[in-house]
C-alpha cells in the first residue's frame, strides 16, 4: 500500500521546484534581453549599403590597422575602438555588415551589463530587467550600435567598469579585507591590497580611455566612488578613515591610474611596431631599415598625444548639429547621421561619373548618399541619433530625485548613479569646442538605471504607483515602435516622417 510522503518531504518539494524555477529565470531573463537587443541591432544592419557619417573615418582606420597595424596620417582618437571595428571586418568581410558588426555586438552586450548593474544596484530582477529594456529600446543606444563609430564601445567598457566597482564595494565591506587595515605595511601590501574587482574596473576603464579620451570622465567618476567608499569602509572598520594615507592612495592609484595608463600605452603596440609608417616615423626614418630607437619612438608617440590634445582643445568649427551640453537632457538638437529624399537621391545618382569614388567619400562624410536610389517619390530616409523621449525625459526627473536622496538621505545607490551620470555630463558644460548629443551614449545605461531606481522608489512611496514600472516599460516600447523608422533609416512617407519629428529642432 502506498504511503503519504513525510510532511518534511512534501514541504521540501515545492521549495526545490521554486528554486529551480528561480534559477531558470535568473538565466533566461538576461539572455532574452540581450538576444532581443541583438536582433534590433542586426536587422538591416547592412543598410545603408555605403559609408555614412563618421564611418568614413573609422572604417578607413580599421582597414589600415588590418593591413599595416597602424593608421595613416594624423589620428585624433586612440586605436582600440578601431581595432574592434577591424575585428568585425575580419569576421564578416569588408562590407556594411562587417563594418558595423562589432558595434552591434557591443550594443547588445551593453544591455546585459546594464541588467547586471541593475541586479546589484536595485536588488530586484524585475527592476534590473526594466533598466536593461530601457537601454535595448533607446534610440541613442540603438543608433550608436548600428554604425561603425566608437561611442558604443566606450559605453560598454564604462558600464562594465561600473559593475566591477559595485563588486569591489561588496568585497571591500567583507571580513578580513586588507584594504580596510590602517597602519604601517610594505609597498607590496599597498599594491596588492585592492580587490580583484577593483583591478578589473581599472582595466576596463583603461580600455575605455584607449577607445576615446572621453573615458577619462568615467575614470574620474570611478575614482570618486572608490575614494568615498574606501573612506567610509575604513571609518566603519577602524574608526580612522584617514590613517595611513599612503596605503589609501596606493589602493586607488595603482589599479585606477597606473593600470589604465599602462593599457592605454599598450593599445598603441601596433603604432610602435609600425613606427616608420606613422606621421612622426615618416619624418624620422629617412633610411631603410629605420634605425630609430625605443626612446625616440616613445618621444614621437608623446608628441602625437600632445598634438591630439591641442586638436581637441582648439577645435572651433561651426557645425549644424552642435548642441550645448545643457540641452542634452531635453533632446533638443540631435544629430542626423543620414538624411535623404527621393529627389536628392536621384540627383546624386545622376552625378555619378568618372569621379564617383571621390564623390562617394565626400558625400558619405556629410550623410548624403553617393550612389544608388531606392526611394520612391515622396519618401524620406532619416537616421537620427536621438534618445527615446519616453526614457530620457522621465529619467531626467529621476536624476533630480537621485540628487535629493544622495544629499538629504546620503543614499549610496543614489550617489553611485549620480557620480557616473553627472560625472560624464557636467564637464562638457565648460568645454569650448563643439559638442554633440551622441556624446551621451556612455550615459544612457545610467539614465536607464536612474529611471528604474525612480520607478521603484515611487512604488514604495505610494502603493497607488505600483503600476509605474509597467507603465514606463510600455511607454518605452511604444516609443521604439513609433521612432524605429528614423532610428534605422527605413524609407517612409514624408507625412509619416514629419509626424515623428516632434521637436522642431530635430529637422
Amino acid at each position: 500500500m502506498a504511503t503519504d510522503p513525510a510532511p518534511e518531504a512534501a514541504s521540501e518539494q515545492p521549495a526545490s521546484v521554486a528554486r529551480r524555477r528561480d534559477r531558470r529565470w535568473a538565466v533566461a531573463l538576461p539572455v532574452v534581453l540581450v538576444l532581443t537587443a541583438l536582433a534590433l541591432r542586426l536587422v538591416g544592419l547592412g543598410e545603408p549599403d555605403r559609408l555614412y557619417f563618421d564611418e568614413v573615418y573609422y572604417v578607413a582606420d580599421a582597414r589600415a590597422l588590418l593591413a599595416d597595424g597602424v593608421e595613416e596620417g594624423f589620428v585624433v582618437h586612440p586605436p582600440l575602438g578601431k581595432w574592434l571595428i577591424a575585428a568585425g571586418i575580419a569576421i564578416a568581410g569588408d562590407g556594411p555588415f562587417g563594418w558595423r558588426l562589432a558595434s552591434a555586438a557591443a550594443g547588445a552586450l551593453l544591455v546585459g551589463v546594464t541588467y547586471g548593474l541593475g541586479l546589484r544596484l536595485l536588488g530586484r530582477r524585475s527592476l534590473a530587467a526594466l533598466a536593461g529594456l530601457f537601454v535595448a529600446v533607446d534610440g541613442m543606444a540603438l543608433v550608436s550600435s548600428r554604425i561603425a563609430m566608437l561611442d558604443g564601445f566606450l559605453a560598454l567598457f564604462v558600464a562594465a567598469a561600473a559593475w566591477a566597482l559595485l563588486a569591489d564595494a561588496g568585497a571591500r565591506d567583507g571580513p578580513g579585507n586588507p584594504t580596510l587595515e590602517a597602519g604601517p605595511r610594505p609597498w607590496r601590501g599597498w599594491v596588492l591590497g585592492a580587490s580583484p574587482a577593483r583591478w578589473l574596473a581599472g582595466g576596463l576603464l583603461g580600455l575605455a580611455v584607449a577607445t576615446k579620451w572621453a573615458g577619462l570622465l568615467a575614470l574620474g567618476a570611478a575614482g570618486i566612488v572608490a575614494l568615498v567608499g574606501d573612506l567610509a569602509a575604513r571609518g566603519r572598520a577602524t574608526g580612522r578613515p584617514l590613517a595611513d594615507p599612503l596605503h589609501l592612495l596606493a589602493g586607488l592609484a595603482v589599479p585606477l591610474v597606473v593600470l589604465p595608463a599602462t593599457l592605454y600605452l599598450a593599445s598603441y603596440a601596433g603604432w610602435f611596431a609600425g613606427y616608420e609608417q606613422t606621421r612622426p616615423g615618416q619624418a624620422a626614418c629617412t633610411e631603410e631599415p629605420c634605425e630609430v630607437g625605443a626612446g625616440a619612438r616613445l618621444a614621437g608617440w608623446w608628441g602625437e598625444q600632445a598634438a591630439i590634445a591641442r586638436f581637441h582643445a582648439s577645435l572651433d568649427a561651426e557645425h549644424p548639429y552642435r548642441a550645448g551640453a545643457w540641452t542634452w537632457p531635453l533632446l533638443t538638437r540631435p544629430v542626423a547621421f543620414a538624411y535623404e529624399t527621393a529627389e536628392a537621391c536621384e540627383d546624386a545618382a545622376a552625378a555619378e561619373g568618372p569621379q564617383a569614388d571621390e564623390a562617394a567619400v565626400r558625400d558619405a562624410a556629410d550623410g548624403t548618399p553617393a550612389h544608388g536610389c531606392d526611394l520612391a517619390e515622396g519618401q524620406v530616409r532619416h537616421i537620427l541619433a536621438v534618445g527615446n523621449p519616453a526614457v530620457w525625459w522621465p529619467a531626467t526627473l529621476a536624476v533630480l530625485a537621485l540628487g535629493w536622496a544622495a544629499a538629504r538621505h546620503r543614499r549610496g545607490d543614489a550617489g553611485f548613479l549620480l557620480a557616473f551620470t553627472l560625472g560624464q555630463w557636467l564637464p562638457w558644460l565648460v568645454v569650448a569646442r563643439p559638442v554633440f548629443l551622441f556624446y551621451t551614449v556612455p550615459i544612457v545605461p545610467f539614465l536607464a538605471l536612474s529611471l528604474g531606481w525612480g520607478a521603484a522608489e515611487a512604488s514604495r512611496w505610494s502603493p497607488r504607483l505600483r503600476w509605474l514600472p509597467a507603465a514606463l516599460a510600455a511607454a518605452a516600447l511604444l516609443g521604439l515602435a513609433f521612432w524605429y523608422p528614423i532610428w534605422l533609416g527605413t524609407p517612409i512617407e514624408e507625412a509619416a516622417w514629419r509626424a515623428r519629428i516632434i521637436v522642431s529642432t530635430w529637422y
